[in-house]
């Protein structure tokens, strides 16, 4: 039920007059939004996948699909495979995968292994695809020079997931809100800044949505901020936008690091979508896309005194919160919306099924 598989491309897909079919393990016996399941039998481990793709081809033969659509990059032998066959086989690359690998906390030996092999199974493998989607224009261009055709669909949401409008300003409960999963680094970084805020006489509150029991248990620890930070367990998709409304404004931290200067850190649009401000790091695809927007704030410098000084330009000005939000609402209904790039998605698949009539 990933948000990008599921929640934009499927159901697209689906609602285009696809019969839509995700595998893989664990899923739904009943099917979702139009959208069917098939269970991927257990004996298909990470490890089988990678050692003896051809077993996992066979079995997706066997569903005779008319498009093959990838999205694990463990999978990506098995979609080579199909590839050479002639089938229409499509690779989403969710992330800079190769740049990702020394960030997953392996020993450095390690490391370099799965780099090496990374790099020897897209370059044979990626010559039989017959298309390779994207997240964002950056990671694009890491790959135009050697696929067919590269097809970047950023991951913007629904635009009937923030059916709610703008938020009851009177009711917002906390400061700030972050959506989605984090690393300890990163939240280390975000209860630094409250510490900033306190420091500077301001109490400030944050509600995390989507962190795990772990750094729960680690926020508890730290007892000098622990009681101005509220975290909540994942909630289904279609319940975020009303838990969005508790806050004032919308929070993104990224670390200035290779594999994310190709991301777009998606959370900042859903904060846009339901009428809030943002405060987040100026990563290049973001300062390209809402550089001149006026949602929100974007900091050029990773320090915690520079985030400290967004958040309180906001908090201390009630109606550029306002402005913000509104524009913000304005673009995701103009411009930044899944419904826009799920047209691209679409008319690729048109395309791709042409080629074989």
């Amino acid at each position: 039920m990933d948000t990008r598989i599921f929640w934009r491309e499927c159901r697209s897909l689906s609602k285009a007059g696809y019969e839509v079919y995700i595998v893989a393990h664990d899923v739904p016996s009943e099917a979702c939004e139009g959208v069917q399941f098939v269970d991927l039998p257990p004996q298909f481990t990470r490890r089988a996948l990678l050692t003896r793709p051809d077993r996992a081809a066979g079995f997706f033969a066997k569903l005779n699909g008319d498009v093959y659509h990838f999205h694990d990059p463990d999978l990506l032998p098995v979609a080579g495979l199909m590839g050479r066959k002639e089938q229409i086989v499509i690779y989403d690359c969710h992330e800079w995968y190769y740049e990702s690998f020394p960030y997953k906390g392996y020993p450095q030996i390690i490391t370099k292994v799965v780099q090496l092999g990374y790099r020897l199974v897209e370059r044979n493998t990626i010559h039989n695809l017959s298309a390779i989607i994207t997240p964002s224009e950056e990671l694009a261009t890491v790959y135009k020079d050697r696929a067919k055709l590269v097809v970047p669909l950023r991951n913007f949401a629904p635009i009937d997931l923030f059916t709610g409008g703008i938020p009851d300003r009177e009711r917002q409960e906390y400061d700030l809100i972050h959506v989605g999963v984090l690393s300890r680094p990163r939240l280390s970084f975000m209860l630094d800044v409250i510490r900033e805020v306190h420091r500077r006489g301001r109490q400030l509150t944050l509600l995390l949505l989507g962190v795990s029991l772990e750094l729960r248990a680690w926020i508890d620890e730290q007892s000098d901020v622990a009681a101005y930070v509220t975290s909540l367990d994942r909630v289904p998709v279609d319940q975020v936008p009303t838990i969005m409304h508790s806050a004032r404004i919308g929070l993104n931290y990224h670390p200035y690091q290779t594999r994310l200067m190709v991301a777009i850190p998606i959370k900042v649009f859903e904060y846009m979508g339901c009428g809030l401000p943002f405060v987040s790091s100026a990563l290049p695809p973001l300062k390209s896309i809402l550089g001149d927007k006026g949602a929100g704030i974007l900091v050029e410098s990773n320090e915690i005194e520079a985030f400290a000084d967004a958040i309180l330009a906001l908090l201390d000005n009630r109606q550029l919160r306002a402005k913000m939000g509104k524009r913000g609402r304005e673009c995701v209904e103009q411009m930044y919306n899944w419904e826009a790039e799920s047209a691209k998605l679409v008319e690729l698949y048109e395309m791709l099924l042409c080629r074989t009539r």
